[in-house]
């Protein structure tokens, strides 16, 4: 990450918009639809669990709370604070920045306020996970196309229509010609 890109993206998430991202339309699907796709995976507590690039630690903070030790771990400063903030039980949040961030992709800023983003193209993240000395048991697409609607918030107001976006993510979270259409890919692995 240049110098000029780490900065951007340090100013965004200090202004905090990441805390509150989960509680959005869209972020409400990603968060539901994560958990969905890590329960069946995870081991019987209490066991350790690293949640690498884990944001202000929605994700830390659910899994602490299921019982698991977590090693929550990210480039922001202001992410760190704020997991640790949270209820902190079980959470190994560390005082440093994760010492290096790899990414094959880059994704300039979009508008003012935002920030140059890296991100990995699926088959890149298994690889780069697989050169880790891990093993990839699942890749997924967490939200599929509700990104794309317009009227997402009001789909997630009624049961039946709630039912269909997380259907549809379903539908096509292991499609290989569509994982890299959404805005997360989840990647579960282990040490061999």
């Amino acid at each position: 990450m240049t110098d000029s890109a780490a900065t951007e993206a340090s100013a965004h998430y200090e202004a905090s918009v990441e805390a509150d991202r989960l509680d959005l339309p869209l972020g409400r699907v990603e968060y539901a639809r994560t958990i969905e796709l890590l329960t069946p995976h995870l081991p019987v507590s209490p066991a350790t669990i690293a949640d690498i690039g884990g944001g202000p630690g929605r994700y830390a903070a659910w899994l602490a709370g299921l019982g698991y030790r977590v090693h929550h771990r990210d480039l922001m400063s202001a992410h760190v604070e704020h997991a640790r903030a949270g209820d902190t039980a079980g959470l190994d949040d560390p005082d440093a920045r994760v010492a290096a961030m790899e990414a094959d992709g880059v994704m300039p800023p979009l508008y003012p306020g935002s920030f140059c983003g890296y991100a990995h193209r699926p088959e890149e993240l298994r690889t780069e996970i697989a050169a880790a000395g891990l093993l990839v048991e699942d890749l997924v697409g967490v939200e599929g196309l509700a990104l794309a609607l317009p009227d997402l918030e009001q789909r997630l107001g009624g049961p039946v229509d709630r039912e269909m976006v997380f259907a549809a993510a379903r539908a096509v979270q292991r499609v290989p010609d569509l994982l890299g259409l959404g805005p997360h890919l989840l990647a579960v692995a282990r040490v061999p």
